[in-house]
């Protein structure tokens, strides 16, 4: 049997906070979205990421918007799942009829919230209005003014939450704000909205040459322990996360010295630079999560090839999402770090062996599933390493927050 390969994207409050994920999914065989057989395809992402990962690891705290097909719609596998945990999108080329309205009514009676995906002002799309909670509305599809128009038309249906989707940049982002719309979702986070090149503010430049020491392969043990040492907040927060309950040591470490001889050389560099990541300024903390998700995701490719030396893959995945952090482009940034040029090649142009780690990570993360290759890897390879990249970061997300909110 093919494993399914699914990947999750955000969907965003006003406030740019993640209040929910739609899982993005297709059979690993195809090189697109098979919707002739979506009802297999949607029962197996669905139990891949309620049973065999689970919905915390996956989606966290929040719901999980899936795609769901006609047959899926008006059958009863459905009602199996955590009516509380999910969000079902009925597709845009479901027909809207008496069986479709009647298995909607039975669905919300149960205590399933609905959406309208991809919606267009089609016949009989009032039959269902009534009994689902979201409308999703495609940016790149009606662009502005009809998103503008949709917006106008929807506003009697005071029970509803419009998603504005697809977003591609900030200014359209910006633009769905002011009409109104309180959630999000699209690619316009890691876009930058300030292409001036006007350099990177000293403090923060300081910070990453910090972390790229720390990644330096000549840099020692005792050298990185002197480098937090260097720095209160860092030394602080170093020592809360080794005192967390993520580490559960039996007695309390009390020197930064002691710390960085338990965590050794590869957790203290993860800790430092998700430490800066997260210290680097207003980013909303989904895109740090997402950067540790493609840090740790580069890394768990290259390691499945075999290689001894990851750290270059963990940093390059880590920073490949610096121009969304710093809302600078991502050249600017990286061109006056003391980065290898295997580094800088990968993010600049994805280049090299680490830049084909990461352009596989890009495509699974835009559910590009055409480009999704690294190496003669496997999809279902390539499905495990993203999966235990998540896991991995839905660990670590905790402690790292506490630490730097202290």
């Amino acid at each position: 049997m093919d494993p399914v390969v699914f990947a999750r994207q955000p969907i965003f409050d006003s406030d740019l906070n993640a209040v929910g994920y739609e899982l993005l999914y297709r059979k690993a065989s195809q090189d697109h979205a098979d919707f002739i057989d979506g009802e297999h395809a949607t029962a197996r992402v669905v139990v891949g990421a309620i049973v065999d990962v689970g919905l915390d690891v996956v989606v966290g705290e929040h719901p999980a918007f899936i795609n769901v097909t006609r047959a899926l719609l008006c059958g009863e596998r459905l009602q199996t799942l955590p009516a509380q945990r999910v969000v079902l999108e009925i597709l845009e080329d479901i027909e809207i009829d008496d069986e479709v309205v009647d298995s909607c009514r039975v669905l919300k009676a149960l205590g399933y919230t609905l959406a309208l995906d991809d919606f267009v002002f089609r016949e009989g799309y009032q039959r269902l209005i009534g009994l689902v909670s979201y409308v999703k509305l495609d940016v790149m599809a009606l662009g502005m003014d009809g998103i503008r128009q949709a917006k106008e038309r929807l506003a009697e249906y005071t029970h509803l939450t419009l998603v504005a989707e697809k977003i591609e940049t900030k200014g359209e982002f910006a633009a769905c704000k002011q009409l109104g719309f309180t959630m999000f979702q699209g690619y316009f986070l890691a876009r930058p909205s300030r292409l001036e090149h006007n350099g990177v503010a000293p403090a923060r430049h300081t910070l990453l040459r910090l972390v790229a020491r720390v990644y330096d392969p000549d840099v020692t043990l005792q050298e990185i322990e002197r480098i937090i040492s260097s720095d209160v907040g860092l030394s602080y927060r170093i020592l809360r996360i080794i005192n967390s309950a993520y580490y559960h040591l039996p007695r309390k470490v009390n020197s930064v010295r002691q710390a960085v001889s338990l965590l050794g050389m590869r957790f203290t560099r993860t800790w430092v630079s998700l430490i800066a990541l997260a210290d680097l300024g207003d980013a909303p903390a989904e895109i740090v999560t997402a950067a540790a998700v493609r840090a740790k995701f580069c890394e768990r490719l290259a390691q499945i090839r075999g290689l001894d030396e990851t750290d270059a893959y963990y940093i390059s995945g880590l920073f490949s999402m610096l121009d969304a952090i710093m809302d600078r482009p991502l050249e600017d940034v990286v061109s006056s770090l003391p980065l290898t040029g295997d580094i800088k090649q990968a993010l600049l142009g994805g280049e090299g062996p680490i830049g084909a780690a990461l352009s596989c990570v890009l495509a699974h993360e835009h559910a590009d599933w055409g480009a999704l290759n690294y190496e003669g890897l496997d999809e279902e390879a390539i499905q495990q390493a993203y999966l235990e990249a998540l896991a991995w970061a839905f660990r670590t997300r905790e402690a790292l927050w506490a630490a730097v909110a202290a």
